[in-house]
């Protein structure tokens, strides 16, 4: 029996929630050690914290504006200084990129052209901000129960720039470059685990998987090319400047070498929207992205008014603060930080040790003081106020928690020392932080961390090492705890950072680090990668996730923001987040044309 998938936008919140097309759906839910209404009730709680958090301000994840002043500071800009009133077609907007390596979305390695391929080229499934799979090309898909094959109906009057009707070939066509072995695409990640691509007809395709994995949905988002613009497979390498022809908003233009990449709007978008006075998105008439070489250029041209918007990298968020003549939004990026603790070693191989190691750090202060503006706390790789960690992590210090739980264990403080004898010898609390000497954020928050624990006697001294170094000691198992970090991914799947099982192909791309093993964990971790109820794979989480705040085989510590800055001659910017920054842009319009 097949189940087939839609997504229904909830009229209370407004987010998008994932739910079974069927009239009677029996939820049979049997967790070892945990009831049923321990479940419901700690996944209520979590909802109750969520809600209130946000109505409290201050704990709205999806969207952080700034600075966001009605003063125009003298810029004389079309659409700054004139009234605004609504949405109208017209006008360029201005963007930035490096010199393409390619135009082909599929083989570029230019984060850049990734960022503008995106006004081109579309994919089966977006993510929206809760980090829900949305249908995109796609108009559904459904599942077999064992979550091995998955078929995806596709939009159908669908057309691609040149006119030709968008199909199932188009799909399997851009399957098959990013499984080629000369790709090396950045999306092979995504397709790793497909068996095998299947036409079923014009508008439906089959992905058959070598093992079941119900995050295939949220892994259907590399763009899709055309079969018959592109040629075969053979022709692919060598095209690497065609013409890109897409399906989205936009379409290629022109292209002056190294200098500018102009795109128009498509006026035959499937998605286009009228929303009166005869105006249609997408609104802004033309893109020109510019071509420049170092970020510094990049940085002059915003300052300048040749660009309307550019990312800012964590470390210079700080300097735009306080300006009347830009708006700054802020989302938590994908960067999340934590320290490692080394399992093998005696002493932290106690869980004991390791809980008054967390209760001694205060995250809150680090948030606030330390890296203000720049950090959302959390205690797992999963973004708070994703659909799957609805949950806020507000952490407070709690020394005299940490003191009592060391002196319940059996260890003594001695002239700010603490000791215990174990097997045959004494045992001190004195550990190793390793840390990137190139990281000056990372230096600074292990020196407060340092101080906190030297405060209830735990002794840290910190080991600047170069990244090679660095890690050549944890792989060797040479540290007591490392300051570390992480690039999450698309999906929600924490199997790299806890699993101590062999999930991963290429060994770099599993991180387990402290050795960290637990059978219910990797129990659970299996059961959400095959559990197509959204509802059990929750409820799967919540209980995962539960085992490993006691266990703390790391210490969470926070996701780093993204900030994106823009000119106020841009209007209706609305919601960027991490999965989709320029997600609206169709919406965006200029005043005045």
């Amino acid at each position: 029996m097949k189940k087939t998938f839609y997504y229904i936008p909830d009229k209370i919140n407004h987010k998008i929630i994932h739910t079974e097309y069927q009239k009677n759906l029996e939820v049979d839910i049997r967790m070892k050690n945990i009831s049923m209404l321990k479940i419901a009730v700690s996944i209520i709680l979590l909802l109750i914290i969520a809600i209130n958090c946000t109505l409290a301000a201050g704990c709205n994840f999806s969207l952080d504006i700034i600075e966001q002043s009605d003063n125009s500071n003298n810029i004389n800009s079309p659409g700054e200084n004139i009234i605004d009133r609504g949405p109208v077609n017209g006008g360029t907007l201005n963007m930035f990129s490096t010199v393409p390596d390619t135009l082909n979305p599929l083989l570029t390695n230019n984060i850049h052209v990734h960022n503008f391929s995106a006004l081109i080229f579309e994919s089966l499934v977006k993510l929206d901000s809760a980090q829900n799979p949305v249908p995109y090309l796609a108009e559904n898909w459904e599942v077999s129960d064992n979550a091995l094959e998955w078929i995806f109906h596709l939009r159908k009057n669908v057309l691609w720039h040149n006119g030709d009707s968008f199909t199932a070939s188009d799909v399997k066509y851009s399957f098959d470059i990013i499984k080629s072995s000369f790709s090396n695409s950045v999306y092979n990640i995504n397709v790793r685990n497909v068996k095998n691509c299947e036409i079923l007809d014009e508008n439906t395709i089959k992905f058959t998987l070598f093992v079941p994995d119900s995050f295939t949905a949220e892994k259907m988002n590399f763009p899709v090319i055309s079969e018959k613009h592109y040629g075969g497979l053979g022709e692919i390498k060598s095209a690497g400047m065609i013409t890109p022809v897409g399906t989205g908003p936009y379409k290629f233009e022109s292209m002056e070498k190294d200098e500018l990449i102009i795109l128009k709007a498509n006026p035959d978008w499937w998605n286009r929207k009228e929303t009166g006075s005869f105006a249609a998105t997408p609104y802004i008439s033309f893109v020109n992205i510019k071509l420049y070489e170092t970020k510094e250029d990049i940085y002059n041209a915003f300052e300048s008014k040749n660009v309307d918007f550019i990312p800012v990298q964590k470390d210079q968020s700080y300097k735009y603060h306080g300006r009347t003549d830009i708006n700054i939004y802020k989302f938590p990026g994908r960067n999340f930080e934590f320290i490692a603790f080394n399992l093998s070693n005696p002493v932290l191989s106690d869980i004991n040790v390791r809980k008054a190691i967390s209760y001694a750090i205060d995250r809150f202060d680090i948030m606030k003081n330390v890296l203000p503006d720049k950090v959302l706390l959390s205690d797992i790789p999963v973004i708070p106020g994703t659909w799957l960690n609805e949950g806020i992590s507000i952490d407070y210090r709690y020394p005299d928690k940490a003191v009592e739980v060391l002196e319940n264990s059996g260890w003594r403080l001695s002239s700010n020392r603490w000791s215990k004898y174990m097997n045959g010898r004494t045992y001190y609390l004195d550990f190793e932080l390793v840390v990137n000497e190139d990281n000056s954020d990372r230096l600074i928050v292990a020196k407060k961390i340092q101080e906190q624990l030297k405060d209830i006697g735990i002794n840290i001294s910190i080991k600047e090492l170069s990244w090679d170094e660095k890690m050549k000691n944890i792989n060797n198992k040479k540290f007591d705890m490392a300051f570390m970090g992480v690039y999450i991914s698309r999906c929600p799947d924490m199997s790299f950072l806890y699993s101590s099982q062999k999930r991963y192909a290429r060994e770099e791309e599993a991180y387990n680090v402290t050795g960290y093993e637990n059978i219910d964990v990797d129990n659970y971790l299996n059961k959400i990668l095959t559990e197509l109820d959204p509802m059990k794979k929750k409820a799967y989480f919540i209980n995962m996730k539960q085992i490993i705040s006691e266990e703390l085989p790391y210490i969470g510590l926070y996701f780093y923001y993204d900030t994106i800055i823009y000119h106020k001659n841009i209007r209706g910017v609305s919601n960027p987040h991490v999965w989709d920054p320029l997600m609206n842009i169709p919406e965006w319009y200029i005043p005045g044309y």
